[in-house]
């Protein structure tokens, strides 16, 4: 089936080219938000929520308050549902968010 990889290769140009059908059809879209646009919510516990965001040519920030648990955050340039395999970065924390997502990054 399409959804089957046998990966025998794992250097990092050979795994890299696996991964790039996987990138490509994620499944869960995500509403697409403005930036500046607040969004408050409660994700309950190991409830993943998608976001998507345009990406702006000076970088974003993510500021996100947390006032019981641990958030788990995937970024992608990608894909629109990263997971810990797929994402372009992670930020974990316990409370208050503060991340800028460098352009940098996105190159």
């Amino acid at each position: 089936p399409s959804y089957v990889y046998k990966i025998t290769d794992f250097s990092p140009e050979a795994f890299a080219e696996e991964l790039r059908p996987l990138k490509l059809t994620a499944c869960t879209t995500p509403a697409i938000f403005e930036i500046s646009q607040e969004l408050q919510t409660t994700i309950g516990r190991a409830q993943a929520t998608n976001l998507e965001y345009n990406f702006p040519p000076e970088g974003l920030t993510i500021k996100i308050e947390i006032s019981v648990g641990e958030l788990v955050l995937y970024g992608s340039f990608t894909i629109r549902s990263p997971s810990s395999l797929t994402a372009d970065f992670k930020i974990r924390s316990t409370s208050e968010i503060d991340y800028f997502v460098s352009p940098e990054l996105y190159r």
